[in-house]
């Protein structure tokens, strides 16, 4: 394995020889969902009104909607429907500062069940990969399903 420094937090990055930058999708029908740009980190997806209520951010919320956008006409191009209790996804992640793999997904998997038209509690989110130091920022999400009735 070869180690590279990255400058947030001066630690090696192990990098194993095999590396794939582009996704190896899973051997069985899917849903492929490409979205472009940075997600917003759900540690900044909300804010306090004055009145005191708590909001999304636009730039979240213009993120949840377009990921629905790109999943519902992903679903209208390829004629795949979710069917089943449980469907898997899997995320890559290409960004280009740090940050926690989960706060990245989070609004992006709202965004794909929205999409989809199903509850986000029926994903089995898998994180794949993530890479930073990316001038191209995007996340690719490919959606099976999975459960008695898909098997």
């Amino acid at each position: 394995m070869s180690g590279r420094w990255t400058r947030w937090d001066r630690a090696p990055v192990l990098v194993p020889p095999n590396h794939q930058r582009e996704p190896v999708l899973p051997d069985v029908p899917g849903l492929r969902v490409d979205v472009l740009g940075r997600p917003p980190t759900w540690n900044h997806a909300y804010r306090r009104l004055r009145d005191g209520r708590v909001v999304l951010t636009p730039e979240a919320r213009w993120w949840k909607e377009g990921v629905a956008t790109l999943a519902l006409d992903a679903v209208n191009r390829t004629g795949w429907r979710p069917v089943g209790p449980l469907h898997g996804v899997y995320i890559w992640l290409y960004i280009g500062a740090e940050m926690d793999g989960d706060n990245a997904t989070k609004l992006t998997l709202d965004g794909l069940a929205r999409g989809l038209r199903v509850n986000d509690r029926t994903f089995l989110p898998r994180l794949m990969g993530k890479w930073t130091g990316e001038a191209h920022e995007r996340v690719v999400l490919y959606v099976v399903n999975e459960g008695r009735e898909s098997c």
